[in-house]
């Protein structure tokens, strides 16, 4: 991805090229070895290799190897060259990156300790996940009687945790407020845009010397994988703006998809809020298209919006994998994903028990105010499941109640290349 500087007075742009690397990705007896090549175009004529070679979008000593389609986690910035393009061009330069696995192993101490190789370790974490639909033998999570439990199971799930620990001359205090919890924009590490969330680093003051500098640790987590017989419904809620441009400073489009965009998408993306789940007309005082959202298509299929955040995003299956369950593997993205479910639902208009009743619609209906759920005519007393238009989910052919989920956009989007590159200090 080309990354332009339109504010900087020598650089007009870095852009990674893909091009025979040329590096040893396997070596019996030595290092590993890997190469990048970045073209960078300048805006001043004169400038030295060294001069290029400080380009911001370009990665600095210590840098680990990763790219959006490898990584080497061992391999850490060796070398890196600069030179013109072409004979007697002074605008576009070519620089080599080569990394190497044996980069930092027998280099004598320095007194600079942000030249320093980071240490890197990998661990794993669990968290609380509740499992409204089927075991991995298709039997219902349900009580005897084909009702969800209330409230759900919980099943302890496993993520992994990248720890990366660096030393910096500075903290910036700004930087790591934006950086915490916010999820990568791009893919990273093989996993999808949203999968991935930097948590809040920690920086300590430490001295060598006459040198004081920080040690800073960041943690970084990937959404763990869920096996799913049946993918939810999940119903997306947007951000407007009148004028269509961005409203979120994290990077993420706030895109109107209940407007005209919405008919142009296509089979399998986003479906109005003009039908339920279900295909039929939603009730009196739901969701319409000039209130945004929508339902979310299958994960499988192609056409979902690329700049709705993932929560559900399946796993690439390797043809060499014989699990007969491979194909209901996913990702589970970091935004918010909620039950829906309520002691209230939204008023129909006619009512259910009154499907001939004339007249005009009552203010209360039309302005949409929740009214109780009732069972029997009493109020219900513990939260029913509701289908994402404000009313209880009725049971399919097989007597099962299909949950749906609540996207939320809560956490920001960055690119997480400066964490790797050179931290927060810079």
């Amino acid at each position: 991805m080309a990354e332009y500087f339109p504010t900087n007075s020598i650089f007009k742009l870095c852009d990674e090229m893909l091009v025979p690397d040329g590096g040893t990705v396997y070596n019996q007896t030595g290092p590993r070895e890997h190469v990048r090549k970045f073209l960078v175009v300048v805006r001043v004529k004169g400038l030295s290799d060294t001069n290029v070679a400080a380009c911001p979008g370009l990665p600095r000593r210590g840098s680990l190897y990763i790219t959006p389609y490898s990584y080497d986690l061992l391999a850490v910035l060796k070398t890196v060259k600069a030179e013109p393009q072409y004979k007697d061009d002074w605008q576009n330069w070519v620089v080599t990156c080569t990394y190497s696995t044996e980069s930092g192993r027998n280099e004598p101490d320095t007194d600079h300790p942000e030249l320093e190789r980071p240490k890197v370790s990998w661990t794993e974490e669990t968290m609380q996940y509740a499992n409204w639909f089927k075991d991995r033998r298709g039997t219902p999570i349900q009580a005897s009687s084909k009702l969800p439990f209330s409230p759900p199971l919980t099943f302890p799930i496993s993520y992994p945790v990248l720890n990366i620990v660096r030393k910096e001359l500075d903290y910036k205090v700004e930087k790591g407020e934006i950086y915490s919890y916010a999820l990568n924009i791009d893919k990273f590490l093989n996993y999808p845009k949203g999968c991935v969330q930097c948590m809040p680093p920690h920086a300590e003051q430490a001295w060598k010397g006459n040198y004081r500098y920080w040690v800073v640790t960041y943690k970084i987590r990937f959404a763990p994988i869920l096996w799913l017989e049946k993918v939810p419904k999940i119903v997306l809620r947007f951000p407007m703006s009148d004028s269509g441009t961005p409203t979120d400073d994290g990077g993420y489009p706030a895109k109107d998809y209940g407007s005209t965009d919405l008919d142009s998408m296509p089979p399998g993306s986003v479906k109005g809020d003009e039908t339920k789940p279900d295909g039929s007309p939603p009730p009196a005082g739901s969701p319409t298209r000039s209130g945004g959202g929508g339902i979310l298509g299958d994960p499988d299929l192609e056409g979902n919006p690329p700049d709705a955040p993932p929560w559900l995003v399946k796993r690439p299956v390797d043809p060499k994998d014989t699990d007969p369950l491979k194909d209901n593997y996913y990702y589970l993205g970091w935004q918010p994903l909620i039950l829906d479910r309520s002691n209230y639902r939204l008023p129909l208009w006619p009512p259910e028990d009154q499907p001939g009743i004339l007249g005009p619609v009552p203010q209360e209906v039309a302005a949409g105010i929740p009214i109780p759920i009732t069972r029997a005519g009493h109020p219900i007393s513990h939260p029913d499941l509701l289908n994402g238009f404000g009313q209880p989910v009725k049971k399919d052919a097989t007597g099962f109640r299909n949950p749906v989920y609540l996207g939320f956009i809560i956490y920001r989007y960055l690119s997480f290349k400066d964490l790797l590159v050179k931290g927060l200090g810079g």
